[in-house]
């Protein structure tokens, strides 16, 4: 598997110096992004049904979620 396949960067960070590297594994950085996406879809139909305020809640926390795991969408990535 290559660096691209496995981080989505697209460049190895020891070539080029960089000593970045994500906290998480990209396993669970794609799992956080699934049930994030997953409770964004239950927030729009909590809103949908009369439940704003919760749909509301649910939307936050998963966005806040989703932004503390470091998880962001890259089409690239697919």
């Amino acid at each position: 598997m290559t660096e691209e396949e496995t981080t989505g960067t697209g460049h190895d960070p020891v070539e080029t110096g960089d000593s970045y590297r994500p906290v998480f594994p990209p396993a669970v950085r794609t799992a956080v992004y699934v049930a994030c996406l997953l409770a964004g879809v239950a927030a729009v139909v909590l809103d949908g049904t009369g439940h704003a305020d919760v749909g509301g809640v649910v939307a936050t926390a998963a966005s806040l979620l989703a932004g503390g795991f470091g998880v962001a969408y890259n089409p690239l990535r697919m």
